[in-house]
C-alpha cells in the first residue's frame, strides 16, 4: 500500500483554488510574514499595502506561536469550505489559515488573541488535527481516550481554559433530553429571563436570529402579544433619552452611544446600530440594520453643532447658510452611499453587510430648539423635503418622535 504524498507549501500553492498570490508584510505592519491570498487584494482590503485592520496583532500571534526551526506564514481566504487554523504540512513552513471576511468583521483592535481563541480554539484545533493525522482510525482513537480519560483528568484539562468548561457544558446540554419540557412553560420562561439578563448584546442577538430562523419562531417573536414589550422599550428609551438631553453636562459621546444602544429611537423598523463598518473603499461611521435584513446609513454629529446659520439681518435670504458640519455630513453620506452602491454584493458580504439596496440616510445633528429663528426651522423643513431618501434630524426632534411613536403604539395596543 503506497503512502500518500506529503503536504508541503508548494503542493498547497499548486492545488489551491482560486490560485494563491504571495505578498511579504513589512516588519512594522505584518511582522515580516509571507502572506498568501486567494482574492483580489485591493478589492477586499481596500488598498495596495500589505496590511489590514488588526493584522499586526494576528501576525505577531502566529509568529510567536511558531515552533522553533519553522517559518510562519499567513494564508488569507474567502472560501467558506476551508477550516481556519494551522494547516498541517510536512515541510518547515508553519501556515495559518484565516477567513479574511470573518476576521475583518469580528476582530476588534488588540483582540486577535480573543478571535483566535473564541472563534477557532487554535491550540485545541492544532492538537486535534495532529491527533487525526497520527491516529486516522476513529475507533482506535476512541479506545485511547477511553483508557486515558478519567473524571479527574478531564476536570484538570477543563480548568486550564475557561472555554473548555463551556464546551463541555454545551456538549452535555446538547445531549440532554427535554422530555415533557413543553409542559413546564413558566420554568422555561424563568430560565430564558435569567439567561438574557446575564449575557451580552451579541448573545441576545444570536438567540433572536435563531428564533427567527423557523416559521414558528417568527410567528412567536412578531405576534401582537409582543407589542406590550415593544411599547415599554420605546417608553423607557424615550424617557432616558429626554433625561440625557436635559443634562447640561451630557457629552456628545454619551448621546451617540445611547442611540447606538437604542435603535428604536430611529424607528421601530430598526434592530441594530453597527458602528465603524469597514467596506471596500474605507470605513462607514454607522450602518443601521433593519428587521428585514437591509442596511441604512446613519451619520451622528454633535448635539451642540449648529444646523442653520444666520449671519446678518434675518430678513435677508443671503444671511442664511448651512452650518459647516452639516454641509460636510451631507457630502460625506453621499460618498458612503456611492461606495455601498458601487461595491459588489459578494464583496460586501465579506464585511457582514448583506443588503444595501439604495439605503436611506439619517443625519442626527444639533438641536431644533437652538435654531436661530423660525425661518431657520423652515429652511430645515424644506431641505428635508428636497433630499432623496435622506433626512436631517435634530436630537430633540428624535426624542419627540419617540414620544409620538409611543402614543401611536399605545393607541394601537388599546384598540387590539
Amino acid at each position: 500500500m503506497s503512502e500518500s504524498a506529503p503536504t508541503t507549501l508548494d503542493s498547497v500553492l499548486r492545488t489551491w483554488q482560486p490560485q494563491l498570490s504571495r505578498r511579504t508584510g513589512a516588519r512594522k505592519l505584518l511582522a515580516g510574514l509571507d502572506v498568501y491570498h486567494d482574492f483580489p487584494w485591493n478589492c477586499v482590503i481596500g488598498h495596495g499595502k500589505t496590511t489590514f485592520t488588526n493584522g499586526m496583532d494576528l501576525a505577531e500571534r502566529i509568529r510567536d506561536d511558531c515552533p522553533e526551526g519553522m517559518t510562519p506564514a499567513l494564508l488569507l481566504t474567502t472560501r467558506d469550505d476551508v477550516e481556519e487554523g494551522y494547516l498541517p504540512t510536512d515541510d518547515a513552513t508553519h501556515v495559518f489559515v484565516i477567513h479574511i471576511g470573518r476576521y475583518l468583521e469580528k476582530a476588534a483592535a488588540g483582540a486577535a488573541v480573543n478571535y483566535l481563541a473564541g472563534e477557532l480554539g487554535v491550540s485545541d484545533l492544532a492538537a486535534m488535527r495532529l491527533a487525526r493525522k497520527k491516529i486516522p482510525d476513529s475507533r482506535q482513537l476512541d479506545e485511547i481516550l477511553e483508557d486515558a480519560v478519567t473524571e479527574e483528568r478531564l476536570g484538570q484539562w477543563a480548568d486550564r481554559k475557561p472555554e473548555r468548561v463551556a464546551m463541555l457544558q454545551e456538549i452535555v446540554d446538547s445531549r440532554t433530553t427535554y422530555a415533557g419540557a413543553t409542559e413546564d412553560i413558566p420554568a422555561a420562561r424563568r430560565a430564558a429571563r435569567r439567561f438574557l439578563q446575564t449575557v451580552g448584546p451579541a448573545a441576545v442577538q444570536g438567540v433572536a436570529d435563531e428564533l427567527a430562523s423557523t416559521p414558528e419562531g417568527r410567528r412567536a417573536v412578531t405576534s401582537v402579544s409582543q407589542l406590550h414589550g415593544r411599547i415599554e422599550d420605546v417608553r423607557v428609551a424615550a424617557r432616558e433619552f429626554r433625561d440625557l438631553l436635559a443634562k447640561p453636562d451630557a457629552s456628545e459621546r454619551e448621546l451617540q452611544k445611547f442611540i447606538e444602544e437604542n435603535p428604536l429611537l430611529l424607528g421601530l423598523e430598526y434592530a441594530e446600530v453597527m458602528p465603524r463598518k469597514q467596506i471596500l473603499r474605507g470605513e462607514v461611521d454607522f450602518l443601521v440594520r433593519r428587521h428585514d435584513g437591509y442596511h441604512d446609513l446613519l451619520e451622528l454629529k454633535g448635539p451642540h453643532d449648529p444646523i442653520i446659520l444666520c449671519n446678518g439681518d434675518e430678513a435677508y435670504p443671503s444671511s442664511y447658510s448651512l452650518a459647516p458640519n452639516l454641509s460636510q455630513a451631507l457630502a460625506q453620506v453621499n460618498v458612503y452611499r456611492e461606495w455601498l452602491t458601487a461595491t459588489p454584493s459578494d464583496t460586501l458580504k465579506l464585511y457582514g453587510i448583506r443588503r444595501t439596496r439604495d439605503p436611506r440616510v439619517t443625519i442626527v445633528i444639533g438641536l431644533a430648539s437652538a435654531l436661530p429663528n423660525e425661518t431657520a426651522g423652515d429652511i430645515l423643513r424644506h431641505l428635508n423635503m428636497t433630499l432623496h431618501r435622506m433626512e436631517v434630524v435634530p436630537y430633540d426632534i428624535l426624542s419627540g418622535r419617540a414620544d409620538l411613536q409611543l402614543r401611536h403604539l399605545t393607541t394601537f395596543d388599546d384598540e387590539t
